[in-house]
């Protein structure tokens, strides 16, 4: 997999592009592109240059020209929740542009054509994020030192809604405004809502996180720049690092148990409560309920992945999975049984767990199953009000049974 690496500052960005190993650039739009690896990683690095016009202007010859398949975009960002520090660091859920506004032609906020207001990280890579950042703080002993040093002891990881727009936000006015119009946001920035937008127009991964330089008062255009230049390139190295390791680690081979429930659904309210949306489509190379063997097609994203099956309370079984490049995957489907599942996933973050709500198409159309995976049969969790019957164990939903003898034909 290739990374995305982005920075709207050059000071952020510094650290990141000396680290990169054994870098080819090339130059792009007025931009210079360094190609090489990171703690093993293949990463694009790129200062993407300040404002939502610049960043979605890299991002997309980051998608296109370079073909990378995620990205990771650090930097800074003014506090709007009053309980965020300077040294604070926010983990992006959702992104609103706060500077949208047509009406009365819609509503403030809304992106014309989509009829939306909001873009959304995958929880698995906000997860990533947030965990990144932690053992980046926990393990960095001598920054933490300069951070003490500095007055941020005890910097705090949130995970939270984002507002992006081309204003620096340099007055409580400012900050209040948006704070009015976007009472979710914990944080502003210039740019990762379009970078969110452009990679949800090209079903690229996405991962932000941004570092609280300044309150967005006043004095932010004095502090953001202290911080950028005192912290800032240390923060966005640290960070990348290690979400750079941890994206390796999970795309090494590993089997595990997967534990899982299934439930009925009794209606769409998990379609307002979802942060992201993806079409899925997998076959079946075995239907052998001892031995599957299953290929997906999840966004620009191949898998091939071996189970056993499901011990007898329907909850645990053995699940071995590999990520394989889109084209692979497209081969491999012409060798599965048909039909081919084709479903439409939404998740629904519920405290530690996410809700994934399969809405199903073609032969399975009018079937909606919800899953949790968990850590262990033992862990609860917090059940949404859309969530019915439990069907956990019942074979005819699992869906290599559905590839067999699909929904229409019960």
């Amino acid at each position: 997999m290739k990374i995305g690496l982005m920075g709207a500052m050059p000071e952020e960005m510094q650290k990141i592009l000396q680290a990169i190993d054994n870098p080819k650039t090339t130059q792009s739009a007025g931009r210079t592109y360094y190609e090489g690896t990171l703690n093993g990683v293949q990463v694009v690095g790129v200062f993407s240059r300040w404002g939502k016009v610049a960043a979605a202007t890299t991002a997309t010859e980051l998608i296109l020209k370079y073909q990378v398949q995620h990205i990771l975009f650090t930097g800074i960002a003014g506090a709007l929740d009053d309980k965020l520090k300077v040294g604070d660091v926010v983990v992006a859920r959702n992104f609103y542009q706060h500077d949208m506004d047509a009406r009365p032609l819609m509503p403030r906020l809304q992106i014309p054509l989509l009829g939306k207001d909001t873009f959304s990280t995958h929880p698995d890579d906000t997860r990533r994020g947030k965990d990144a950042v932690n053992a980046f703080l926990l393990h960095d002993l001598d920054f933490r030192q300069q951070l003490t040093e500095s007055g941020m002891s005890q910097p705090e990881v949130y995970v939270g809604d984002m507002a992006s727009g081309d204003l620096f936000v340099s007055s409580t006015q400012m900050r209040d405004s948006i704070r009015k119009n976007v009472p979710s946001a914990l944080c502003v920035d210039m740019e990762s809502a379009a970078v969110a937008q452009v990679c949800e127009d090209y079903n690229c991964p996405i991962t932000v996180v941004r570092v609280i330089s300044d309150a967005a008062n006043e004095s932010s255009s004095v502090g953001a720049m202290h911080f950028v230049n005192e912290h800032g390139a240390d923060y966005s190295l640290g960070i990348a690092k290690h979400y750079l390791q941890m994206m390796a680690q999970s795309m090494t081979p590993a089997p595990h148990i997967e534990i899982e429930r299934k439930f009925l659904v009794s209606d769409d309210s998990y379609k307002q409560m979802a942060t992201h949306a993806q079409r899925i489509m997998q076959g079946y190379i075995s239907q052998d309920p001892d031995r599957t063997v299953r290929v997906r097609l999840k966004g620009n994203d191949g898998y091939i992945t071996f189970k056993n099956r499901p011990n007898e309370h329907g909850w645990s079984r053995y699940e071995y999975e590999v990520k394989i490049s889109k084209a692979d995957a497209e081969e491999l489907m012409q060798l599965c049984h048909p039909p081919v599942i084709d479903k439409i996933r939404h998740y629904v973050p519920m405290g530690d767990v996410c809700v994934e709500v399969d809405e199903f198409k073609g032969d399975n159309e009018g079937l909606v199953v919800a899953e949790v995976e968990l850590a262990s049969e033992q862990q609860s969790f917090t059940k949404p009000d859309f969530l019915a019957e439990e069907v956990t164990g019942d074979e005819r939903y699992y869906n290599v049974m559905l590839a067999k003898k699909p929904y229409k034909m019960w």
